[in-house]
């Protein structure tokens, strides 16, 4: 019989392999009782629940214990991240997780933080939880939340009019830090700087756009190409993500902003991020791929990957899910072309969000360069087939997952010529 270990990781005693019980669900992972399946669960339950809809309270126990700010947008929205960023801008999110961390070390059962949440009560119950604590022991986090507990009365409730200025204000506050940076005078207007940027070109517009952004301890979101153009779409989990935002802002504070533009154009910055000993990257081999072909030329497989992360950090309705904004590249290449409907743009949508899934778990997920590999040689079904289960829908997802690919003679411009 095979060997059987807890999936808690427990340090009990290792028992008989014959008293080790089996996950109902998924049948893959074993525990040694019920309190270790139960204290695993809310680790588990990804891995054990995919395909289906998961409380966003285990999305916010996951950052948690990551010690990551949440980018799940339900998450942001039902436990105050959002509305946090709106009236005191994103920097105060580190604090609002710190206050959850301090909840969930109380050992507070995740059914009862989501009761609160769904009734209204999170003040409430956040209150009563570290009341139980000495308040010599509450931390700064909790003295924090009292001066701004009226954000978690309603959540939900977003005035857009304090959203606008809280990131006009950050936005005019990145510009001047990054102007003064590059030489220009600190007395200059912000209409002025905005002017003088104005006039650079695209690729050095761009870099302006990254190099103020990390020095201000900010970076990309999906839905904007920089997002590519910068690597952070080479990003495997949110943690990979923080890394390399965190290496740009180490990396800006000691690289002057010419180098930085040539070595953007260049397709040098992962020699930049080696010459300025900065790091760590969370994988140089992805990253240096996406980066290393210059400003608007990788691999297709990177804009599939883009497309990805925007599906997971936007609500339905959002106008950059919209696949009219799909690539042509990826329409031709990941088989969205071959659409006829809503309904199977939303089957490959699903499909490729199950082959890049997992990763904050160490789990099982396809590796971007692999799959562009299946792409080129005609074998996509297979591949993403090895992530996940086509089930009934074999037969559409054999008509969906056909390409051009592998070509039989030079194409010079594939993607033009399917969409004409």
């Amino acid at each position: 019989m095979e060997g059987h270990t807890c999936g808690n990781r427990c340090e009990k005693e290792p028992l008989p392999e014959h008293c080790y019980k089996r996950c109902a669900g998924c049948r893959k992972v074993w525990y040694c009782d019920k309190q270790c399946q139960t204290q695993h669960w809310p680790w588990h339950i990804f891995d054990c629940k995919t395909g289906t809809p998961i409380s966003s309270v285990y999305y916010l126990a996951r950052a948690c214990w990551g010690d990551l700010v949440p980018r799940d947008p339900q998450t942001r929205l039902d436990y105050g991240f959002e509305k946090v960023t709106s009236m005191l801008g994103g920097h105060q999110e580190s604090r609002l997780l710190g206050l959850y961390q301090g909840v969930l070390h109380q050992e507070v059962d995740l059914k009862l933080v989501r009761s609160w949440q769904r009734q209204g009560q999170l003040v409430q119950g956040i209150k009563s939880t570290f009341e139980k604590i000495p308040s010599r022991s509450r931390g700064q986090y909790y003295l924090w939340f009292l001066e701004h507990q009226s954000i978690l009365e309603d959540p939900t409730n977003i005035d857009g009019t304090v959203t606008s200025s809280v990131a006009d204000e950050t936005a005019n506050r990145i510009l001047r830090v990054g102007w003064t940076h590059i030489g220009g005078s600190p007395h200059d207007s912000k209409d002025t700087i905005r002017a003088a940027l104005a006039q650079a070109p695209p690729v050095q517009q761009a870099c302006h756009n990254m190099y103020f952004n990390a020095l201000s301890f900010a970076h990309p979101s999906p839905t904007l190409r920089d997002w590519t153009a910068f690597g952070f779409v080479a990003a495997r989990s949110e943690g990979d993500e923080v890394l390399l935002g965190q290496a740009y802002a180490e990396l800006v504070q000691a690289c002057p902003f010419d180098e930085f533009c040539a070595a953007h154009d260049e397709g040098a910055i992962p020699a930049l991020f080696r010459r300025y000993n900065v790091g760590p990257l969370f994988n140089a081999r992805l990253f240096e791929d996406v980066m290393s072909s210059g400003p608007g030329s990788c691999k297709s497989v990177w804009d599939l990957k883009r497309r990805m992360d925007i599906l997971a950090s936007t609500f339905p309705g959002d106008p950059e899910r919209d696949p009219s904004r799909l690539e042509p590249s990826v329409r031709v290449d990941y088989g969205y072309i071959n659409c006829r409907s809503a309904e199977e743009v939303k089957m490959l949508d699903d499909a490729y969000a199950g082959v890049f899934g997992k990763l904050d778990n160490g789990a099982d997920s396809a590796d971007p360069l692999l799959l562009h590999e299946a792409c080129v040689a005609g074998k996509l079904r297979e591949y993403v087939g090895r992530f996940v289960k086509l089930g009934t829908h074999k037969a559409a997802y054999k008509r969906l997952l056909r390409n051009v690919y592998p070509l039989r003679e030079p194409v010079e411009d594939t993607a033009s010529a399917e969409l004409e």
